[in-house]
């Protein structure tokens, strides 16, 4: 790009750019001006907002379409034009700049052809730097431009300065048409009383008194609806010299009005007619269902809010202080449930010979926020309606609780199992049902009571399993549902599931074992060492009645002693026959059978004891009993403490088959949320009334999984010195817990399951037995 060329852009874009400021400044004194005429019209005619409206839009228009050409001219200036204003401006007859810029397209075909061409393009350029800076703005017209502005802006101030109210009231009323500005007059309007009331269909009285010039015109009183803006003219009346009044007769609706005499007025003024129909007293009577059994509750509204329970019918009595024509009442609901929409109750018809009385009615199903709005004979409403708010209890699903048995029970086909349970309800049950289900066969349902009258039932019974015709590998599901008295079969609650394993007596026995011997694994080696100390006791004072030489203390001692031997010998006897589960039971029956037998020579050498037979062989023979039954009782002590170790590494096993059953309970969980979940997609609700008990389910799981995880803790942190590895497997599990996070989900299967979302709830509840079932499988669980 050649030096000439970037010159006459450069001379081009200062030129554009003044010329729009001059444009600029043209346009506000061209909109000074025309405010200017606008208000003088206004100020000699009292334009009316609508003619005030039209004015100011045909002016902006005039400017916007002004603005428009003027910009577009200024843009679509040419390099050649502005190249012509150069060679004007310098007064080149030869014009070089226009026609350097006429050859800047030419394409030269020899080597004199382009230096000539070079040539006057350093001509053509020479003569753009040559311009000197007055000339490369349109100073001039720029100046015009200002001093126009400013010529308007001193007739501006002038005016305001000189008469600053009537500036102030044209200008208000040019620049904002929609204002309610009276025009301005020097006349001064004062309008008594400030505030004008009428009573309903009463008369009420205006006066206005006028100064500041002479009254020239009749005076006159203008009346405007307020709901259409319809201006109507009456007659006001002269009191005395400048002071006039107008009458308002029959009075039914508030009006505005204002004094007016030629082109001036008075500011708008407000008629407000008194006594609306107003709220007296308001009486409520609530209908709860019928199925609840319970009477009529009526008493006088004397707070904003009125608790009822789902379903019962509402009725309002309101009384109000003027007879009444109708009224109507507006329910929005408050929950997501009903999507904020209201619905509108009408009014019964004014009952009796009171017409001041209305009724509503409506029955009640979910929260709501409830307006009522009564209107007088003339159709007049009250100012406010009346407000309050309906909170809805619902009829909570019957709470059953299984006491008895266990989640998880093993059974053998003989066995008898005990059922306990509690069912209560709010309002009252209708129905407790039994049900009993196998993996292959159709769940089998039992009524328990029919047709009940009564908020709770107890039930209590010895359920024979041979009767049910089980097998060993079967596994059973029991559980109680109880209904209601609702009739929209919502109401059913329904109790934990209690899962019964058929197994063999032979397994059943040796799994029963078992568990005794774990969870009283040290009771049995502390009870054999504490009888041994109590037999060792009873010589002690078996040797003291002999020291003393007191036949009759020695005789007493003698018997307790033999007391204290046989049971000690007993016992050890039952122990080391008993069955043994661990490798560590040999040392205690080995430990039982050595202190049966040296209790068993003790015994016969108590027996053979007497004092007569001398003091000094007597206390002999009891000491070498004692000696003999120091070393059984040093045994059975050293087997205690061990079984103490065994003990506390039992404690943590047993927590492995305690997160196994809270598994179990999730699994469990999953597969009946997930069918409620499945019907509900397939149209059927019947059994979503389930899922806030099975809500309460999980979240009894997720406490067991807080409270395993916090009793694992403490168990590992006791275990003893050797056991670092079942120590650190613990902490790893323990870790792993805490980043997957169990609990999170269940906390969300919970909710959503109490809220009545079966997906939600399923998703959280699939969520949780999945993590579960990883940490279960991870390969670095030693745990």
């Amino acid at each position: 790009m050649s030096t000439f060329h970037q010159s006459l852009n450069r001379f081009r874009r200062r030129w554009c750019v003044g010329r729009i400021v001059f444009v600029l400044l043209i346009l506000v004194s061209v909109l000074g001006v025309g405010l200017l005429l606008h208000g003088w019209a206004d100020y000699k005619l009292a334009l009316s907002e609508d003619v005030r409206w039209r004015v100011n839009v045909l002016l902006a228009s005039v400017l916007v379409l002004l603005a428009v050409i003027a910009f577009w001219r200024v843009v679509r200036t040419s390099r050649l034009a502005a190249a012509r204003l150069v060679d004007s401006l310098v007064d080149d007859p030869r014009q070089r700049v226009a026609g350097a810029t006429s050859l800047e397209e030419w394409k030269p075909e020899t080597a004199m052809q382009q230096f000539h061409l070079d040539r006057a393009l350093e001509d053509a350029a020479g003569e753009l730097e040559k311009l000197p800076m007055r000339s490369k703005m349109p100073f001039r017209a720029m100046a015009w431009g200002a001093g126009s502005l400013l010529l308007v802006a001193a007739v501006v101030w002038s005016l305001k300065t000189m008469a600053p109210e009537p500036f102030r009231v044209t200008a208000a009323r040019v620049m904002d048409p929609g204002a309610d500005i009276a025009p301005y007059s020097p006349l001064v309007f004062v309008v008594t009383p400030d505030i004008l009331s009428a009573v309903y269909g009463g008369e009420a009285v205006a006066q206005v008194e006028i100064s500041g010039g002479k009254i020239e015109d009749d005076v006159v009183c203008l009346v405007r609806d307020p709901a259409s803006g319809r201006v109507d003219q009456t007659t006001a009346y002269q009191e005395s010299p400048g002071r006039y009044a107008t009458k308002f007769t029959n009075s039914l609706s508030s009006v505005e009005f204002a004094f007016a005499t030629g082109r001036a007025r008075s500011d708008w003024h407000r008629l407000d007619v008194l006594l609306q129909p107003k709220f007296s007293t308001v009486q409520v009577s609530v209908q709860p269902p019928a199925y609840t059994g319970r009477a009529v509750e009526t008493y006088p509204l004397d707070s904003g809010e009125i608790k009822v329970l789902e379903g019962s019918t509402v009725t309002l009595e309101v009384e109000s202080n003027r007879p009444l024509s109708g009224g109507d009442l507006a329910i929005k609901a408050m929950d997501r449930t009903g999507g904020g929409r209201s619905k509108v109750v009408q009014s019964d018809h004014v009952y009796g010979t009171d017409s001041r009385r209305l009724r509503f009615s409506w029955q009640a199903h979910r929260s709501s926020q409830v307006a009522a709005m009564i209107r007088d004979i003339r159709s007049t409403p009250a100012e406010n309606p009346l407000e309050l708010k309906v909170k809805v209890i619902p009829d909570q699903v019957p709470v059953v609780d299984l006491e008895s048995p266990q989640a998880m029970v093993l059974a053998t086909p003989e066995t008898q199992l005990p059922f306990t349970a509690k069912v209560e309800d709010d309002h009252g049950l209708a129905k407790v049902s039994m049900v009993r289900a196998l993996v292959g066969y159709r769940d089998r349902n039992r009524v328990l009571a029919d047709s009940l009258v009564k908020r709770d039932f107890e039930f209590e019974e010895s359920l024979k399993l041979a009767e049910l015709g089980v097998e060993v590998g079967q596994v059973l599901e029991f559980y109680l549902e109880a209904m209601d008295r609702n009739p929209s079969l919502l109401g059913q609650g329904v109790s934990e599931v209690v899962r019964v394993q058929i197994i063999s007596v032979a397994e059943y026995a040796e799994r029963i074992r078992s568990k005794v011997q774990l969870r009283e694994f040290t009771a049995r080696y502390r009870a054999l060492a504490e009888s041994i100390r109590k037999a060792r006791e009873s010589l002690d004072k078996l040797d003291a009645a002999a020291d003393v030489g007191d036949e009759k203390a020695f005789k007493q001692a003698q018997k307790e002693a033999q007391s204290a031997h046989a049971q000690a010998k007993q016992l050890a006897e039952k122990l080391a026959k008993d069955f043994k589960a661990f490798a560590m039971e040999e040392r205690l029956a080995k430990a039982a059978e050595e202190a049966a037998s040296t209790l068993a020579k003790n015994q016969q050498g108590i027996a053979k004891l007497s004092l007569p037979s001398g003091e000094a062989a007597t206390r002999r023979a009891i000491a070498e009993m004692q000696k003999n039954l120091g070393g059984a009782q040093k045994k059975a002590e050293q087997v205690e403490m061990d079984a103490e170790v065994v003990k506390k590494v039992g404690d943590v096993m047993a927590m492995a088959a305690q997160f196994r059953r809270i598994h179990n309970t999730q699994k469990s969980l999953v597969e009946r949320i997930n069918v409620i979940a499945k019907e509900v997609a397939m149209g059927n609700t019947t059994n979503t009334a389930q899922l806030a008990n099975l809500g309460r389910q999980q979240e009894l799981n997720r406490q067991a999984l807080i409270k395993l995880a916090k009793d694992l803790k403490n168990r590992a942190d006791v275990l003893p010195r050797g056991f670092e590895q079942m120590r650190a497997d613990v902490d790893g599990f323990l870790k792993k817990l805490e980043q997957l996070d169990i609990q999170d989900p269940m906390r969300a299967a919970a909710e959503s399951a109490k809220e009545g979302q079966s997906v939600d709830a399923s998703a959280n509840a699939m969520l949780a037995l999945s993590l579960m079932e990883q940490l279960i499988n991870q390969p670095d669980n030693g745990f």
